[in-house]
């Protein structure tokens, strides 16, 4: 028999699934859908390359999340700092699966598993929704943010992870800078001063938008705050941005951001958070209003929920294919 369970990080294509499952189990040969039951857990990217992939296959699929939208990551920075608005990063699954008649959805979160029955337990968030078999389960549910246990960033950092979180840093710029510009004495105690930790591609990313937000649109629209005040700060605890990018791709980003008013700290690490200051390690406080945490993530919990057993950063382990 097949393995139960699978679990793919991002840009997982399906292929391997549907070698699986075609392979080892009978047809339906009956009037009764007697097709494998495959259920994907995850619409991201991992989640939809797995169903598309399917998509035709003598398989029944059900996409199960608890959003009936897809969300472009990559672009979330751009929501953040206004630069687009969230249905412009948001596509409807339902439109997605829609294209192949052996897939459908069901929006729910999944809140536990009895592997030994195949049964995944399922909770809507305003009303009921039944449990549903498998006979084979793909576990694609993405990552969670990794505060790495550092005190105050779970409570006062804004990750950037989904829509929600995009959104609620824009709304959280926009409500510091009206702050500021009703009590212009909050300048000097951090309300203008955004800490952006994590010197990848999205803490890069953020901190030019930022900065690009407030010194075009921001210095317009608030004509009578001083802007040139504000401060964006990238923090990264390697001594270069980019780790994995080559030199030359790493020294553009920081000259770049550095041409754009970006402070670029690397070979600092944060300490703790307040709701008015970022520390560092070695002491150094930073008054701030604002942290934007971009430092790392981790496997989404649900694997827990499901009772599969984990290794390094919750990741499910799986076979070399």
């Amino acid at each position: 028999m097949a393995r139960d369970c699978f679990h793919k990080r991002r840009g997982f294509r399906g292929r391997a699934v549907l070698r699986v499952v075609t392979d080892t189990v009978p047809r339906s040969t009956g009037e009764v859908d007697a097709r494998p039951h495959v259920v994907i857990v995850g619409a991201g990217f991992g989640g939809l390359a797995a169903a598309e992939g399917l998509g035709g296959a003598p398989v029944r699929v059900t996409l199960v999340d608890r959003n009936n939208f897809h969300t472009f990551h990559p672009l979330l920075y751009q929501v953040a700092t206004s630069g687009l608005a969230s249905a412009d990063i948001a596509y409807p699954v339902r439109g997605i699966v829609g294209r192949h008649p052996n897939l459908e959805f069901r929006q729910a979160t999944v809140i536990g598993a009895d592997l030994a029955t195949r049964r995944l337990h399922l909770q809507g968030e305003e009303h009921d929704v039944d449990d549903i078999t498998f006979d084979h389960l793909v576990v694609a549910a993405g990552a969670v943010t990794n505060t790495f246990g550092i005190p105050g960033v779970a409570q006062h950092g804004f990750p950037l992870y989904n829509l929600v979180d995009a959104n609620r840093l824009r709304n959280h710029v926009l409500e510091r800078f009206e702050a500021a510009d009703s009590r212009p004495a909050l300048v000097d105690e951090g309300a203008l001063t955004f800490v952006v930790v994590g010197g990848g591609p999205t803490g890069v990313e953020v901190a030019g938008a930022l900065t690009e937000l407030i010194h075009t649109v921001l210095r317009r629209d608030y004509k009578q705050l001083d802007v040139d005040a504000a401060r964006v700060l990238l923090v990264e605890m390697n001594d270069h941005l980019l780790a994995p990018f080559k030199p030359a791709s790493r020294d553009h980003a920081l000259e770049t951001l550095c041409e754009r008013g970006v402070e670029v700290r690397t070979g600092s690490q944060v300490a703790r958070v307040r709701a008015d200051c970022v520390e560092l390690v070695g002491g150094e406080v930073i008054p701030a209003h604002t942290l934007v945490w971009a430092a790392g993530v981790q496997a989404n919990p649900v694997a827990v929920a499901l009772g599969l057993p984990t290794g390094r950063a919750g990741r499910v382990e799986v076979e070399a294919d």
